[in-house]
């Protein structure tokens, strides 16, 4: 199975889908602004939700959909652009699951010194007790990854830091720049960004040295969403929703890049109302509008009516 979520803004739904049909095998329903992730290696489905207005972590059973233990979420970190900043995750391991938190502490502008706090907390995916935290002052708009061996890192302002699970704080920080769109993991080896330009920034993880990859023909669309990036297992090929006509600062994404590292090329598909893409294997399935598609035409399926402005797609690479 994989699992698409319907992103409208304030709830969404989350369904668990056939891989090959795209068929419906369950759904649950998000009251509030939804964020979710999965852990594949214990069986079960992670989403934000609001409960009587507070924001909780809820886990379910993948194969049933009952719950398995939800826990209040203090200062959830909550980004309106499309497609958010990725604030939840999971190892492929499925030992912690990764909270990242964010508070202000007094009135005035956001990048100020001391005006506000992010801080991320551990939990244990079989519980949801809260196993560790590390604090970061001053930081932003942060974002949270986690490689395929577990090992958490942060992306804020302009460092990426690497945090030490056994001791709870940062291991190594890295530069790298906290201006990109959408950002991604590709298992232990590296982090990407795609600039707005549709330029892709490769961190090395074991170095800290970034390269940036330019396209080398011409392409009139621009990175359109933030959220996480698609990247191929093989880190060779990502996919960014992009716009080619219209107001550029208007958001109707419109077009799907499919940006080739290896041969530095961009090849651009037509796609209106274009809202998310995501791997199932090796399809690549994408929204427009309420629908899920594949390129390869097997998917097509109409899943939700009315508005929807980010499909996130969740499937198991390993």
């Amino acid at each position: 199975m994989f699992v698409a979520l319907a992103d409208r803004g304030n709830d969404g739904v989350a369904f668990l889908l056939d891989r090959t049909s795209a068929s419906v095998l369950g759904r649950i329903d998000i009251s509030g602004a939804p964020e979710g992730t999965v852990d594949w290696a214990g069986n079960r489905l992670l989403l934000f939700c609001s409960v009587a207005g507070m924001a909780r972590l809820v886990a379910y059973d993948l194969s049933s959909l009952r719950e398995q233990w939800q826990i209040p979420v203090d200062g959830r970190s909550i980004t309106k652009a499309p497609g958010g900043l990725p604030a939840l995750a999971v190892g492929s391991d499925g030992r912690f699951v990764f909270v990242l938190h964010y508070k202000t502490l007094r009135p005035g502008d956001a990048n100020a010194p001391g005006v506000s706090i992010t801080w991320l907390t551990a939990h244990d995916a079989r519980t949801g007790l809260e196993q560790g935290r590390v604090d970061f002052p001053d930081c932003v708009a942060a974002r949270i990854f986690v490689a395929t061996s577990g090992a958490a890192y942060v992306l804020c302002r302009d460092q990426l830091y690497a945090i030490d699970t056994t001791t709870w704080s940062v291991a190594q920080a890295f530069p790298f720049s906290g201006s990109v769109g959408p950002v991604g993991i590709v298992g232990d080896r590296a982090i990407y960004g795609v600039t707005r330009e549709l330029e892709v920034l490769a961190m090395n993880l074991k170095t800290g040295e970034t390269t940036r990859i330019r396209k080398s023909n011409g392409t009139g669309a621009t990175a359109q969403a933030w959220g996480q990036l698609t990247i191929a297992p093989s880190g060779s090929t990502v996919w960014v929703i992009s716009k080619a006509s219209g107001d550029r600062a208007e958001y109707d994404p419109d077009t799907l890049a499919v940006v080739g590292l290896n041969t530095w090329s961009v090849f651009e598909t037509r796609i209106p109302h274009l809202r998310g893409v995501g791997l199932v294997g090796a399809r690549v399935v994408y929204g427009t509008g309420g629908s899920l598609r594949s390129t390869d035409g097997v998917i097509d399926k109409a899943l939700i009516d009315g508005r929807v402005d980010y499909w996130h797609i969740f499937a198991d690479h390993n």
